[in-house]
Parts: C-alpha cells; structure tokens; sequence
C-alpha cells in the first residue's frame, strides 16, 4: 500500500513537473516568437521606409530634370524671340534707310526739273 501510494505520488510530480516545464518552454517559444515576429516587423519596416526613400530621391531627381529641361525650352524660346525682334528691327531700319534714300534722289530729280 505505501509503496502503491509513494509511486503514485511520484508519478504524480512528475507529471507536475512535466506540466510545468511544459508550460515553461511554451513561454519560452512564445516570448522567442514574439522577439522574431518583432524583428522582422522591424526589419520590413525597415525595408520599406529604404524603398519609400529611394522613390522620393527619384521623383525629386525626375522633378529636377524636368524644371531643367523646361528651364532650357523656355530660355531658348527667349532667344528666339529675340532674335526675330532683332531682324524685324533690322529689316525696318533697311527699310526705312531705302525710303530716305529714295526721297533724297527725288528731291535732287525735282530740283533739277525747277
């Protein structure tokens, strides 16, 4: 009888301590699960922020481009449009130095008529 009881108990604290360290490696899994799951959280958090980066410096690269370019167009419409002022004045003045010369050899016509 009293060893039936004594196996019993042992069995028993056994079992207990299975439970227990059971139960122990359970939170140890779950605590090392939470670290990971941290970790990775971390890490494609990580990931990305680095892409978002990047996208921004390449749409702040893009936009700089572009304001050159438009930047470039406008000043060489500037200089065209300048250059046709430029001749247009040009054209003027010849024409108007070709009225005064021809105004000046009718004058000498008429005088030489009177």
């Amino acid at each position: 009888m009293k060893k039936r009881k004594k196996l019993k108990r042992k069995k028993r604290i056994k079992k207990r301590k299975k439970l227990k360290r059971r139960k122990r490696m359970k939170k140890k899994k779950k605590l090392k699960r939470k670290k990971r799951m941290k970790k990775r959280k971390k890490l494609k958090r990580k990931k990305r922020m680095k892409k978002r980066k990047k996208l921004k410096r390449k749409k702040k690269k893009n936009k700089e481009e572009e304001e050159a370019k438009e930047k470039e167009e406008n000043e060489e419409e500037e200089e065209a449009k300048e250059r046709r002022e430029e001749e247009e004045d040009a054209k003027k003045k010849k024409k108007k130095a070709k009225e005064k010369r021809g105004r000046r050899i009718r004058k000498k016509r008429m005088k030489k008529k009177d």
